[in-house]
């Protein structure tokens, strides 16, 4: 008999594990906030993330701020009247079937496409119907799903990430559109800037980060206004920061770094923020510690950040986000302009979703592919396929699930 550990014993167990965790992140909770009022300064923090650069055995990513005049560390305004009088805003996304170890037929298929809303505009009919008929899809299988440099199948981190650059392709020709019917545009992705495989990898893939970086450079010759949308972010920048901002330079080291870190435990910053940051604020912007967000990896893209409450006042739950925006998207107007369009989308449409960008749910609407349809494209093509005259066969693992 299979062995399954789903007794109502254990399950009290874990929701008393869950409790107890709870209770302690609550306490934790109060102490960060009290440090997360009376950070020190920026050369401070400067010095301390130099320090922490030494220890090679808790390597460690704080948020590094360089604006001196948004410290100490304080929520600021969303203002509505820093919404610009006449702009698009452009939102891509995409969706995939990608491929199972034992699919009969291994098939991958991604699409991507684009919506825009504009303000200000007397017609805008026009613009935003031809950035909703901009679509992009492809099919691979057989030789096509496989990586020419190791010879393998390709993996979902690897399509996910070319399917990320196709999002980003499709909205530097949606810009180019709003360009020419005269508007500023909004550029906005749901999810990081920059894919967080290639921010953090030792070794990224150079030839998909220089496309990343192309699209990049199109979107700032047009004039975009570029984000990065991420919604409930797990990270745990200013946690970190805020655990290790007291310490004396004599006392760092790796076991003292380690001790407090193990005491933060799994508090994130979204819960930090849901306790300290109002709704329609904002924090200081401030730059993520990945490993590749350098100039010299990213040139004038990286990455800066804020955290955003998007919270609405008609559906009263933490909304809270990070907004990430290439540096020459970085100045304290061009974010203030971007948080004032986001906070008018946030308000929109179904209750329920309020506190999510309207425009992102609905080019989410716009191309996703649901599990069911994907796993019923598969099934027809397999049939096809095999009436067709192909060697189809099942995998000795895929027979043996399909007799369960």
């Amino acid at each position: 008999m299979p062995v399954r550990d789903f007794s109502l014993q254990r399950l009290q167990e874990l929701s008393e594990r869950v409790r107890q965790g709870t209770a302690q992140q609550q306490q934790h909770l109060k102490q960060l906030a009290d440090k997360l009022a009376n950070l020190p300064s920026v050369d401070v923090l400067q010095a301390l993330s130099a320090q922490l650069a030494r220890l090679r055995e808790v390597p460690v990513t704080l948020a590094h701020f360089s604006d001196a005049s948004e410290l100490p560390f304080r929520p600021i305004p969303i203002r509505p009247h820093d919404e610009p009088e006449r702009y698009a805003l452009i939102a891509s996304d995409g969706s995939q079937i990608l491929p199972e170890p034992d699919d009969p037929v291994p098939v991958a298929y991604t699409q991507v496409g684009c919506i825009a809303v504009a303000r200000g505009m007397d017609d805008p009919s026009a613009l935003t119907g031809a950035v909703h008929k901009m679509s992009w899809g492809e099919w691979r299988v057989g030789s096509e799903l496989i990586d020419a440099a190791s010879g393998e199948r390709l993996t979902p981190a690897q399509l996910n990430a070319q399917r990320d650059l196709a999002e980003r392709q499709i909205l530097t020709e949606a810009c180019a559109l709003a360009v020419q019917h005269r508007v500023a545009p909004f550029a906005l992705v749901d999810g990081t800037l920059l894919p967080f495989a290639l921010l953090s990898s030792q070794a990224p893939d150079r030839g998909l980060l220089s496309e990343f970086i192309a699209a990049l450079d199109a979107l700032q010759a047009y004039g975009a206004v570029v984000c990065g949308y991420v919604d409930s972010p797990d990270s745990a920048f200013l946690v970190r920061t805020c655990a290790l901002a007291d310490l004396a330079p004599d006392q760092v080291s790796e076991q003292s770094v380690r001790a407090r870190l193990d005491l933060v435990g799994a508090v994130r910053d979204r819960d930090l923020l849901a306790l300290t940051l109002p709704p329609g604020h904002r924090t200081p912007i401030f730059t993520p510690g990945w490993r590749m967000n350098t100039p010299s990896t990213l040139k004038q893209h990286t990455v800066r950040a804020c955290y955003v409450n998007l919270t609405s006042p008609a559906f009263p739950l933490p909304a809270i986000a990070r907004l990430e925006v290439p540096a020459w998207c970085a100045e304290t107007a061009c974010v203030n302009q971007l948080c004032a369009v986001l906070l008018r989308q946030a308000q929109l449409g179904d209750l329920r979703a309020q506190g999510y960008p309207f425009v992102l749910r609905l080019v989410h609407a716009h191309v996703v592919i649901r599990r069911s349809e994907g796993q019923s494209l598969k099934r027809l093509l397999t049939r096809l396929a095999y009436r067709s005259g192909a060697r189809v066969t099942l995998s000795p693992k895929a027979r043996f699930k399909l007799r369960r």
